[in-house]
């Protein structure tokens, strides 16, 4: 429900604000496609950051290469995805980073250092935060150019609705009607046809994480 993820919401983005992360400042995201990676993601708009989006197939060399770039303050990911240890990947980059000054995580086995969200997510009177008005982009993706294998596309809050609004219209979508989404946020399938349309229309967003066929067909069965 709506109300029960503002109050969610509003409970990660007063975390952001007490670790001292400010509007302006950019916190690395790499989570799957779980209901975390939305509710981190819009605690990071109302908290006035910039969310850089981290595909979960990226390891320590890209991380390190999109950390050099954007300089991202905190880095937000997951214990365990895949069989292998993510949160501690995170860790091992934030060290080589004089930006980073946090690791924050959601999850089992979290590595030492990590500081755990999970709490969080059992809100249930969060204090409303108040969203500073913005000076910088709401989302940073990454794609390929010829001689440049990971490029920075940056999106400001207005693409992004414009984005939701387009879809929600050409797919006439109506607040009882039901969003399966496989496709990552890092990337502009995942936004422009997932979390933005969902955000416009009201209509209920479900999150699938790829490569799981057995459990998409699931999902579209149970779903409707």
């Amino acid at each position: 429900r709506f109300g029960e993820a503002d109050v969610v919401i509003d409970a990660l983005a007063a975390c952001f604000v007490e670790l001292g992360l400010k509007p302006g400042d950019r916190i690395a995201i790499q989570l799957p496609n779980i209901a975390e990676q939305v509710l981190s993601l819009l605690a990071a708009w109302r908290a006035g950051l910039t969310a850089v989006m981290l595909p979960m197939l990226w390891r320590r060399r890209e991380i390190g290469i999109a950390a050099d770039l954007l300089e991202p303050k905190a880095l937000l990911g997951v214990g365990q995805f895949a069989g292998g240890y993510m949160s501690e990947m995170l860790c091992d980059v934030a060290v080589t980073q004089l930006s980073i000054r946090y690791v924050l995580g959601f999850g089992a086995n979290l590595a030492d250092g990590v500081t755990s969200l999970d709490e969080l997510l059992e809100a249930n009177n969060g204090a409303p935060v108040q969203t500073a008005a913005r000076e910088t982009p709401s989302l940073v993706s990454f794609t390929a150019r010829v001689g440049a294998p990971l490029a920075p596309l940056f999106r400001d809050e207005e693409t992004l609705i414009a984005q939701g609004r387009m879809s929600a219209l050409a797919l006439s979508l109506q607040s009882y009607d039901i969003i399966l989404n496989p496709y990552p946020l890092s990337g502009a399938a995942g936004l422009g046809l997932g979390l933005m349309p969902w955000l416009i229309s009201g209509a209920t967003l479900v999150q699938h994480q790829p490569f799981e066929y057995g459990n998409y067909v699931r999902q579209l069965k149970e779903q409707e």
